[in-house]
């Protein structure tokens, strides 16, 4: 399956919001997979975030990929180490540890992003050696050892060139002259493609190889087919502006030549030409919410399809008020700062609440609703989701407690409530984070507010049932709401409780949870 490659404009919106974001980046020459490997090398970046296994062919010695998302929104990764995983003595016996000069013939053999897979090459046949054909009567303890595999004989063989060429396909038969004329290119593109490097002492950026070239090769660009490298090589100034991102790689124009088209937002607009059905999620996504479409990643994925084919069919334009995109982990804690007290120290967490909750704005249908928005309000799903939260005693109000803060961009004061919420899916302890202005009827400020879960940024049901909490607080008291109100058992797991609530759920009455308590004695 192809993917379109990213346009100028793609390039030209991630660099605005990477500069928005003070993230530290850096441009490439050609591929960035080896541009990658040479910032490891030189040491600016500790690994590489990558779900392309070539990187590990090129030479990467820390690789991260598999990234997904648990249940509290942190992320998690499988880590690859080349010093661990390609030692000698690695207990899955691969042959990529036996030969590990032999990584790049293994990826090109069995196929990667710079040469297509060779017929009747596979991992058994390239990495582990195939089985002989059974005999027909063969004896129950017939044991039958693998064949050596093409690595075995590419290692043994004197001339690897020439190996290539007579036993590349299934280690039998020779590869075709096109075949042949691809592989070898791309091996020799893959060992010592052009890279930049910064000189710290002469504060010049410089092309250098990926590994050495063979003695025999003096001019890198006719090595490798690439005609523009010569003029490139003299040009300091762009070089130093390719590296420091100061202009678009792809094209080498400055950012502020895109300045109209970057005023919408990102991924406001897509290349079609490209299916709908192998576009990115994040991307269709957002291309709805700069029409004002509220997409959420969370929604079904053919959902999503039929939406976007709806806009394209009557044409539908930016919207003057786009949604919010979404882009990253949302952290609301980048817009608050903790306030400082009269004596200058900042303050610190207390767990009265009771004051501040009286304060602060009345709770009603219409508050949530206005902050839900139009589309999201009438969602019974989600009214269902806070019902179950609320009645089923998810939210540990004995643990609650606020701190002073400030915003950020203003400076307006502001009190923290924080809150601990069990979710009704995973059993996983979210925390939900919400500010209010310290005012009389001070309002709640969404964008400074948010949850752990990984639909904190967008006013989840967790935040929206601790607000319905809050209303009932308002209504009473906090000492009557924690005296009256039943947590969750898995919430008080660890301290000493009546056994009915560790063997019934909520929703039994008491009498069947004395029933229940006898048979357990």
């Amino acid at each position: 399956m192809s993917m379109s490659h990213p346009t100028a404009i793609d390039h030209a919106a991630i660099l605005k919001w990477m500069k928005e974001g003070n993230i530290e980046h850096y441009g490439s020459l050609y591929e960035a997979d080896q541009q990658l490997v040479q910032l490891e090398r030189d040491g600016i970046v500790d690994g590489i975030i990558s779900e392309d296994g070539d990187e590990v062919a090129l030479g990467a010695r820390r690789l991260l990929c598999k990234m997904s998302r648990k249940s509290n929104g942190d992320y998690q990764f499988k880590l690859f180490e080349r010093d661990t995983l390609l030692r000698a003595d690695n207990p899955y016996q691969s042959k990529l540890c036996r030969y590990p000069e032999l990584i790049t013939h293994a990826a090109l053999l069995l196929g990667n992003d710079y040469n297509p897979r060779v017929g009747g090459n596979g991992a058994k046949t390239v990495l582990h050696g195939r089985l002989p054909s059974a005999r027909r009567n063969k004896s129950p303890d017939d044991n039958r050892t693998p064949l050596p595999s093409m690595l075995d004989e590419l290692s043994a063989a004197l001339d690897k060139k020439e190996w290539i060429n007579n036993y590349g396909r299934n280690g039998k038969k020779a590869l075709s002259q096109s075949e042949s004329e691809t592989y070898w290119k791309a091996w020799k593109y893959m060992l010592y493609a052009p890279v930049l490097q910064y000189d710290t002492v002469t504060k010049e950026v410089k092309i250098v190889t990926l590994n050495p070239l063979p003695d025999d090769v003096d001019d890198v660009g006719e090595y490798l087919g690439l005609d523009d490298l010569a003029a490139l090589q003299n040009d300091k100034s762009l070089l130093y502006d390719i590296y420091h991102c100061n202009v678009i790689p792809v094209n080498r124009k400055p950012q502020s030549f895109y300045k109209e088209r970057l005023a919408s937002p990102i991924f406001g607009e897509i290349d079609f030409s490209v299916p709908i059905s192998i576009q990115p999620t994040l991307c269709l996504v957002n291309y709805l919410r700069a029409r004002s479409i509220d997409a959420r990643l969370s929604d079904a994925r053919d959902k999503i399809e039929a939406t976007v084919v709806n806009c394209l069919r009557v044409e539908k334009q930016l919207s003057a008020t786009p949604l919010k995109p979404i882009a990253g982990i949302y952290n609301g804690f980048k817009s608050i700062a903790p306030r400082p007290s009269d004596n200058g120290e900042l303050g610190q967490w207390c767990q009265d609440c009771s004051a501040i909750v009286s304060k602060v704005e009345v709770i009603t249908d219409d508050v949530i609703d206005g902050l839900l928005g139009k589309s999201r309000s009438n969602r019974p799903s989600i009214r269902r989701r806070v019902k179950n939260l609320v009645g089923g005693g998810h939210y540990d109000l004995a643990s609650l407690k606020r701190r002073d803060v400030v915003t950020r961009d203003d400076g307006k004061e502001c009190v923290l409530i924080c809150c601990p919420c069990l979710s009704s899916k995973s059993g996983t302890m979210h925390t939900v984070y919400a500010v209010f202005e310290d005012t009389q009827d001070g309002k709640y400020l969404i964008d400074a507010s948010s949850c752990s879960c990984k639909k904190g940024e967008h006013f989840c049901s967790h935040s929206i049932g601790f607000l319905y909490m809050l209303r009932v607080i308002q209504n009473n008291s906090l000492d009557a709401v924690k005296e009256n109100y039943r947590p969750n058992p898995k919430l008080v797991q660890d301290n000493l409780m009546l056994i009915e609530n560790a063997v019934v759920g909520d929703k039994f009455k008491q009498q069947n949870a004395q029933r229940k308590r006898r048979r357990c004695n």
